[in-house]
């Protein structure tokens, strides 16, 4: 999770979709690696990186080859007030993987819009979002089962979700007003279907975190995302080069 920034946690969503919908999609394989993800138009530069890790106060870490431990060692916790824009909330999700080599996504834009909605789109590695979701609790034989039933196939592809919502105590009011899949619109029907399982999702994520991660309120406000809660003080991880 980035930073307790969970409005990229939207983006998980994605795999929920692969898992259940990908199957449906003639030809769809065809196009793994060949794309590029929708452009946003969000750029961001080093200083909108360094802007955004002060603002979070978290001091980060590489674990050593021999640790025992898989994903996130979060140490201590202190409040956070602060306000996101877009290429900040950019800077740390598309640079999140040198930090965190089980993030799922690379080539990340997020783009906050006036209107209260979020969009962002993503590169998907799949054998790393496998990894992800094991990481997360998901049992492998389900993973397993799924990967079978859908004839899915490993590799990467470009994904876009739009949503809008808030969180508030850790309560995820979240709709998926659209989602993509490889620039392919994914049905209404699905959408319905499959979108209230991203509050789900980002509540039983921030609940593993807790109490170092911790949303008291975070939701759109002119343009931007404001931020109230915790952050850890420290976060060590595996990073990929």
């Amino acid at each position: 999770m980035k930073k307790a920034l969970a409005i990229i946690l939207p983006l998980l969503l994605i795999i929920i979709f692969i898992l259940g919908y990908l199957g449906f999609v003639p030809g769809l394989s065809a196009v793994f690696g060949s794309n590029k993800p929708k452009n946003l138009g969000i750029k961001y530069t080093d200083d909108d990186k360094i802007t955004a890790d002060e603002k979070l106060q978290v001091k980060y870490g590489q674990l050593s080859a021999n640790a025992t431990e898989k994903g996130l060692v979060l140490k201590g916790y202190h409040p956070v007030d602060k306000i996101f824009a877009s290429e900040e909330i950019t800077a740390l999700a598309d640079t999140r993987q040198k930090q965190f080599a089980l993030f799922p996504f690379k080539n990340v834009q997020i783009k906050v819009n006036a209107d209260g909605t979020v969009e962002g789109s993503a590169i998907l590695e799949f054998n790393t979002a496998l990894n992800y979701l094991q990481m997360l609790g998901v049992p492998l034989d389900q993973v397993n089962k799924a990967i079978d039933k859908f004839k899915i196939l490993k590799g990467e592809l470009p994904v876009y979700l739009k949503v809008s919502g808030e969180v508030v105590n850790n309560t995820s009011n979240i709709v998926v007003k659209s989602a993509e899949i490889a620039k392919i619109p994914i049905p209404q029907s699905l959408v319905s279907q499959y979108g209230p399982s991203l509050n789900n999702l980002v509540e039983d994520i921030v609940s593993q975190r807790k109490p170092h991660y911790d949303i008291k309120s975070l939701k759109v406000e002119d343009g931007k995302v404001h931020f109230v809660g915790s952050s850890p003080d420290e976060e060590w991880a595996r990073g990929k080069d």
